[in-house]
């Protein structure tokens, strides 16, 4: 490999390459489903997630209302949706619902990892490590080629 720029980790290839660092409870938060991993590396919290699915599903109303009449559901408030974002996040297939596989379909179509469910990318996480000034952090990010 040439460097040509110091302290840049470049390389010649079509993968994507992507790094999150965090604090531990947040890390184990992302684990249970509390957030997804999205815009460009950023966690995204069940609430502000919700808001942007509710902002969809606005735009998309009428292909929502007519999901929501076909399997007679009421359209998702916060508490059903995070609840759902746990499901798929965490693989707890034995609750799962219509909900839960439109939400799953809904994420993977908008790029949103939730924890487990990463499609053909791949995560890595790094061991916890302590900054100099005495910080636990967590790293982890995903590599996925196109």
């Amino acid at each position: 490999m040439k460097t040509i720029r110091t302290n840049i980790f470049e390389t010649n290839s079509s993968a994507t390459h992507a790094i999150c660092i965090t604090d531990p409870e947040t890390y184990e938060d992302y684990k249970a489903g509390k957030y997804v991993y999205g815009d460009s590396g950023r966690l995204i919290s069940a609430e502000e997630l919700f808001e942007k699915f509710r902002d969809y599903s606005y735009s998309n109303w009428s292909n929502y209302t007519q999901w929501c009449e076909e399997h007679n559901r009421k359209p998702m408030d916060v508490a059903a949706f995070s609840e759902a974002l746990r499901i798929v996040a965490t693989d707890d297939w034995a609750k799962k619902s219509e909900e839960t596989d439109y939400v799953s379909n809904w994420l993977r179509d908008e790029s949103y990892q939730p924890f487990n469910r990463l499609g053909f990318d791949e995560y890595e996480t790094f061991e916890k490590r302590t900054t100099i000034k005495g910080t636990e952090v967590v790293a982890f990010g995903y590599y996925g080629g196109y």
